[in-house]
């Protein structure tokens, strides 16, 4: 029943089932894969929900819990890291991720062979990872497209796994720059997700704001705007405003209104955003920093330089802490803030922040 409810959206319902089953599991002498299922069920259900701290440490005891009792290598025990993983990618913790995905992938390999699925879901999963590595995307898309033809012939193109895989390999084409194969991939995604699982589930949701984020990069704004505000309503009802989805899509849609000029859209978007945030991730989530520095640059954008320039230095501090003062989300803010004080008359500042946050080049990614 509780996975019932997960595989249809209703997550709350099904995170109380499958705490009600770990509950009486934790009170009897329970077989040990029995107990981790209970575990990994729970973590899931509060993925979904993007509470992803509490996730995270259901994931990792359950890992233990395989380990102790059947071994490291063991598919079950896999599996458990497998999921560990991801939610270690969620949460920004890209070097522990990739180094679990690179274990299984490796074992799987000599497990299985180079063709089986459960090879290719690895094989996905560590080019999705590698996809947000400085360096490393194109390595994520031959990995990624390899994965797909293989999934294509195995499983056709309505299919989960097939599915996934194209999601994520869009992803790979848009951060590649390649946009027309990016585009064709989300359209697919969404036609087949919606035959998989409906127009409102959240996957196929999911689908369409990455495909209006792209519209956005290609400055097909209009369109952008509309599919986001016929996602956006239906992704809340879905999910709810503190999941990762409905956060992504309520900041690109801030985002996009900021291109378009539309300053007071965008304000309100973040007011309204910035508070969920802050409610579902961890005080320093990068994200957070992130949502500030689009308020900043609307308030900017509306002539309100006093109250953004506070805003935009906290978001400055915020992602440096996070990335390093050479990443290009830290160059973007740094270069507004000096926009900004050079327009506001502030030298000293203008000073100050050129000391504190140097003139370098980093890897853009």
């Amino acid at each position: 029943m509780g996975r019932l409810e997960l595989q249809t959206g209703n997550y709350e319902t099904s995170e109380r089932i499958f705490r009600d089953v770990l509950s009486r599991l934790e009170k009897t002498d329970a077989e040990p894969r029995s107990l981790a299922n209970a575990q990994a069920d729970v973590g899931w259900a509060l993925m979904e929900q993007n509470q992803l701290t509490e996730a995270q440490a259901l994931f990792r005891d359950a890992v233990q819990v395989l380990t102790d009792a059947i071994g490291p290598t063991h598919p079950t025990t896999l599996r458990a890291r497998d999921t560990l993983a991801i939610t270690l990618q969620k949460l920004g913790r890209m070097d522990e991720a990739i180094e679990i995905y690179e274990d299984i992938l490796q074992i799987r390999r000599e497990q299985v062979g180079e063709e089986n699925p459960l090879t290719l879901w690895a094989m996905n999963n560590l080019g999705t990872a590698l996809n947000g590595v400085p360096g490393r995307t194109e390595e994520a898309r031959v990995m990624t497209e390899r994965v797909l033809e293989l999934q294509r012939k195995r499983f056709g193109n309505q299919h989960l796994y097939t599915v996934t895989t194209m999601n994520n390999l869009a992803s790979i084409y848009r951060r590649l720059r390649q946009l027309d194969k990016a585009d064709e991939l989300w359209k697919e995604v969404t036609a087949e997700g919606t035959k998989l699982w409906g127009e409102n589930h959240p996957r196929t949701l999911a689908a369409g704001s990455n495909r209006a984020t792209l519209l956005s990069d290609m400055g097909r704004f209009e369109e952008a705007r509309e599919l986001y505000e016929y996602v956006l309503p239906r992704m809340e009802e879905a999910v709810g405003q503190q999941h990762g989805m409905w956060l992504a899509s309520k900041n690109g849609l801030g985002a996009l209104l900021i291109k378009m000029e539309d300053y007071e859209a965008a304000l309100a978007c973040f007011d309204e955003l910035i508070p969920q945030a802050q409610a579902a991730l961890p005080p320093e989530h990068w994200y957070i920093y992130q949502f500030q520095s689009w308020r900043g640059m609307a308030l900017v954008g509306l002539d309100r330089g006093e109250e953004a320039a506070p805003v935009l230095e906290d978001a400055l501090a915020g992602l440096a802490a996070q990335f390093g003062k050479k990443h290009h989300r830290v160059r973007g803010v740094r270069e507004k803030l000096l926009e900004l004080y050079d327009a506001l008359g502030r030298e000293q500042d203008i000073a100050r922040i050129l000391i504190e946050y140097p003139d370098e080049t980093g890897q853009d990614d």
